[in-house]
């Protein structure tokens, strides 16, 4: 599979401000394999450490009063032996910034920084975390902020028996929240499909506190939904479960985003590879009928992060494959009915030669504009769908940490992230 289809996807907006850029670093060979369960093969690819980097206010340079020189790199085993990657990124409502990843080749670690960059020793008591193993390679997707500052991480349990989604909530210091779940903290959760494979790829919070976990078991889309307290919510689907089969033998949710009336929008691989699949359910884990076809919409592109706009209407953002099997970075707004809006792009989505890569995650400006990451790309598109040749001049910049022999990818679910925690900057991260 194609390098987009092996990065997740979520995005939240935050404000407007400084770019911040996460991602894991990784030996320029590829890696072979399917999808993202297979994302941590290592046929060449190693990665290596949590890695950071902060681009300014002028797109393309670099922010230099974010660890004096925009990036960073942080080590988790002490001696930089073990394998690290990022793989979710979150910003507290303070500026500070929060990172989970794999660390020492298996286990969940979760590290905060300061707006500058350094360490917090606030949290961990030296600003980093190891989360007591629970499966075989707890490999988070999202990390999610609560208003008390509690922090909720989720993602996929990759054990011998299978694989789990899995949700973590930390107080604010750093240590488990042992109120959280009845597992002192820690959630697995199995969707008890025959044979079937579970991974969760994005994650939301509601209003209420509730938290809304998607991915894929089997041939369907996946949705959990936990009560504030952790355990399973008895009101949506079947005790706390939802599947859906969007079409055909393939269907992963990728994203997901909350509407203010509460209906849950979940993008991801619909009806096989190459398409997209888009479907709205109600509250209560129920398709919304008044929502494409039955509550679904077959789209010609995969969709990867989704936001919702003031007006109703959805911006998704993934990837369109080429004949030749070539990605392009894919944005397209449909409105509330779920039809594709005629007044954006071109027919209702926009398309970006990105150099093969897909689009990982959006987030939308307060002025519209869309804001998309991938691989090693990142993008601008004004709220009419055109590319903004304003932004790296051509509407689209690479980022790179300059290391013989590595890039930045994307990798996480969480990839593009807008702050104001210090004018006049904006922030993304993957």
């Amino acid at each position: 599979m194609r390098q987009e289809e092996r990065s997740r996807v979520s995005s939240s907006v935050m404000g407007r401000g400084s770019m911040l850029v996460f991602a894991s670093m990784l030996l320029a060979s590829p890696i072979a394999g399917f999808g993202e369960k297979e994302a941590w093969g290592d046929a060449g690819g190693e990665f290596e450490q949590v890695q950071a980097a902060l681009l300014s206010a002028t797109p393309s340079s670099l922010d230099t009063s974010f660890s004096s020189d925009g990036k960073l790199t942080t080590d988790f085993d002490g001696a930089g032996s073990a394998n690290h990657g990022g793989d979710a990124v979150a910003l507290q409502p303070d500026g500070k910034i929060i990172v989970a990843g794999v660390v020492n080749d298996n286990n969940l670690g979760i590290a905060r920084y300061n707006v500058n960059g350094s360490l917090d020793t606030s949290f961990g008591g030296d600003g980093r975390v190891i989360a007591p193993p629970f499966g075989g390679l707890d490999q988070p997707s999202t990390v999610l902020v609560q208003p008390d500052g509690k922090i909720v991480v989720t993602g996929t349990s990759r054990g011998s028996e299978g694989n789990d989604f899995f949700a973590i909530r930390l107080l604010a210091n750093g240590t488990l929240d042992t109120t959280f779940s009845p597992q002192d903290g820690i959630r697995t959760i199995d969707f008890g499909t025959p044979g079937s494979i579970d991974d969760a790829y994005g994650a939301a919070l509601q209003a209420d506190g509730k938290i809304v976990i998607v991915g894929g078991t089997g041939p369907n889309f996946a949705l959990l939904r936990l009560q504030a307290n952790g355990w399973n919510d008895n009101s949506f689907g079947n005790n706390g479960k939802v599947q859906t089969n969007i079409g055909g033998e393939f269907s992963i949710g990728q994203g997901v985003a909350i509407q203010p009336d509460g209906k849950i929008v979940v993008v991801g691989f619909g009806a096989g590879v190459d398409n997209g699949g888009i479907a709205r359910y109600l509250a209560n884990g129920d398709l919304d009928s008044s929502f494409g076809s039955g509550g679904m919409v077959i789209s010609s592109f995969t969709g990867r992060s989704v936001a919702i706009l003031a007006d109703g209407k959805i911006v998704v953002g993934g990837f369109t494959t080429d004949p030749d099997f070539t990605l392009k970075f894919t944005v397209g707004r449909y409105l509330p009915n779920g039809t594709l809006d005629s007044s954006f792009g071109t027919g209702g989505k926009s398309v970006l030669d990105s150099g093969d890569e897909g689009i990982a995650s959006i987030a939308i400006q307060p002025d519209g504009f869309i804001v998309a990451a991938g691989g090693r790309t990142m993008a601008r598109f004004d709220p009419n769908g055109n590319i903004d040749t304003n932004f790296g001049g051509s509407g689209k910049i690479n980022v790179s940490f300059g290391n013989p022999g590595t890039s930045l990818w994307t990798w996480s679910h969480q990839c593009v992230h807008i702050w104001e925690a210090r004018p006049p900057h904006a922030s993304y991260g993957f």
